[in-house]
């Protein structure tokens, strides 16, 4: 296990250690359906996770669309004719399917 931190920084580090402790992930508790999950989206060129992370620190649950908008490319899955994102696209299938007996189409 590497234990010599993050390439990020010690600020990354601790806003990593209290999102562990208390992030549930990113969903609406007010909602009819929970689709709650904490998948980032890291990969090692992403440079705006620390801002992603920052905006969120202290939360439990955050709103991924307006708690998120300090990255242009993390809420353009959200914006019109934007494809189907493949990390919820199962749930929200399995959810539209329910709701109409129907499988769902991209429409």
């Amino acid at each position: 296990m590497n234990t010599t931190g993050t390439p990020l920084g010690e600020e990354f580090d601790l806003l990593i250690r209290e999102r562990i402790k208390n992030f549930w992930g990113y969903g609406n508790l007010n909602g009819p359906y929970w689709f709650v999950g904490t998948e980032e989206g890291y990969s090692e060129e992403n440079e705006r996770l620390l801002d992603r992370f920052t905006a969120t620190s202290h939360q439990q649950i955050c709103d991924v669309y307006d708690d998120l908008k300090v990255d242009p490319g993390h809420v353009y899955w959200f914006e019109e004719g934007a494809p189907i994102q493949r990390t919820w696209r199962r749930l929200i299938e399995m959810m539209l399917y329910s709701e109409t007996g129907k499988h769902p189409d991209k429409e």
